[in-house]
């Protein structure tokens, strides 16, 4: 009874393992207190092991409907391990909201226990099919560009590097 019931949860583990293969890594820093201050920047580091292959680069945000505005502005910075700039832009611009209805966009999801309650996700493309020079560590700088000490609205951001198919 008790090995049926562990073989079914090893099996339940691996598929939802194997659902994204393609994912080198995924990661968010989340906002409790739903502000995103100005000064706050991400910071993510990722490996890279096979230079020859293409990946793609997206960016992550969640964000409630106490979002202010119908777009956000970002810059962001990827660097390898010694510090020097591969890729960046400094005035990226995402609708998150319909400018004229205010209809928000992205994926709905409502956090449990969280209080915060429904919540819009965003995996919006940064690089697509994007070669690295070389193997080893890099790493993903992203920062609001809103001109605003505080932004309200934003409970997290993200990133996430797969390999391009």
């Amino acid at each position: 009874m008790y090995i049926r019931k562990f073989l079914l949860f090893a099996a339940a583990i691996l598929m939802l393992a194997a659902c994204d293969v393609n994912r080198v890594k995924e990661e968010y820093v989340n906002y409790d207190d739903g502000n995103w201050y100005f000064d706050s920047v991400a910071v993510f580091d990722f490996e890279i092991l096979d230079p020859s292959q293409g990946y793609n680069v997206d960016y992550n945000l969640r964000n409630s409907l106490d979002y202010p505005y119908h777009n956000i502005f970002l810059r962001y910075e990827l660097t390898d391990s010694t510090g020097n700039v591969i890729k960046s832009d400094s005035s990226m611009e995402f609708m998150l909201m319909d400018a004229k209805t205010g209809e928000p966009f992205g994926e709905t999801a409502s956090p449990k226990g969280t209080g915060i309650g429904v919540t819009y996700t965003h995996q919006i493309p940064l690089l697509e099919n994007f070669h690295f020079d070389k193997p080893g560590k890099y790493y993903f700088k992203l920062k609001q560009d809103m001109r605003l000490d505080t932004l309200s609205g934003i409970y997290g951001v993200g990133f996430r590097v797969e390999y391009n198919d």
